[in-house]
């Protein structure tokens, strides 16, 4: 009986050591977490902030103006250019430039005078008389017509003023011509040391026509006209006189009637 509980229990205890033993090889062993870290490397790349990207210029996008002009008022005015269509061969016409003050922006030049076509454009002067002396330049070039006067034309600018510029073209051969008007504005400070400026106004361009009769000349279509107003007088002198004479009849009559 011992020996039968003896052994129950040496098979017990195996039983209970084997029980044990798989337990403990079943259970994991822990693994030990590490605190993360990030690489030297990485952490400055986190740490930089985004490089923005390139924005343009503000003085790139806005056209630079003179320091003189910034800031002050400009006097508004309207640019017109008037010239001959067409001019008989050695004829002359003129042509003119004008700069008029349109603060209400109202004045619009008229498409044709007396035969000359116009073109306007308004423009701003900068108000700066008391401070400069502001000039209007002006240029004619055609290739082919002589133009008078030659050169550029100067006049001075005053505040709320006009000013016209004329020159003078003539044509000596038949043909189609082109014509160049340029103007520009001439600031001359009236204090020494102090730069002076130029801006352009205007830089017209536009054809003038020449044209013959039967190919004479201006002079002699003028002078063929006008022996042909003579010729005609002549032709009808005799009945000029004839009803002079039947005039002086009637009156002679009736004199003596009342006599």
């Amino acid at each position: 009986m011992n020996r039968r509980r003896r052994g129950w229990l040496l098979w017990a205890g195996a039983w209970a050591w084997l029980v044990l033993g798989l337990a403990a090889c079943s259970r994991t062993t822990p693994q030990m977490t590490l605190p993360y870290h990030t690489p030297p490397a990485a952490e400055a790349a986190t740490a930089r902030p985004p490089t923005p990207s390139p924005t343009p210029a503000i003085h790139a996008l806005v056209t630079p103006r003179p320091p003189q002009v910034l800031g002050s008022l400009y006097e508004r005015r309207l640019l017109s250019v008037a010239w001959p269509r067409r001019l008989r061969e050695g004829d002359s016409d003129w042509v003119r430039l004008r700069l008029e003050v349109d603060e209400q922006g109202t004045i619009t030049p008229t498409v044709t005078a007396g035969g000359h076509d116009v073109t306007g454009q308004p423009v701003q002067i900068p108000n700066l008389y008391e401070t400069h002396h502001i000039y209007l330049q002006a240029r004619l070039d055609a290739a082919g017509l002589q133009v008078e006067p030659t050169g550029t034309a100067r006049v001075a600018l005053q505040p709320g003023q006009p000013v016209e510029v004329y020159w003078t073209l003539r044509g000596h051969a038949a043909g189609s011509y082109q014509a160049v008007l340029s103007a520009s504005l001439h600031l001359v400070p009236k204090a020494p040391g102090v730069f002076e400026r130029e801006f352009p106004l205007a830089h017209q361009l536009f054809r003038v026509q020449v044209v013959n009769f039967l190919g004479l000349s201006g002079f002699w279509v003028r002078l063929g006209g006008a022996l042909s107003t003579l010729l005609g007088v002549l032709l009808q002198l005799p009945d000029l006189l004839a009803l002079w004479e039947r005039l002086r009849g009637r009156g002679g009559k009736g004199g003596a009637t009342r006599a």
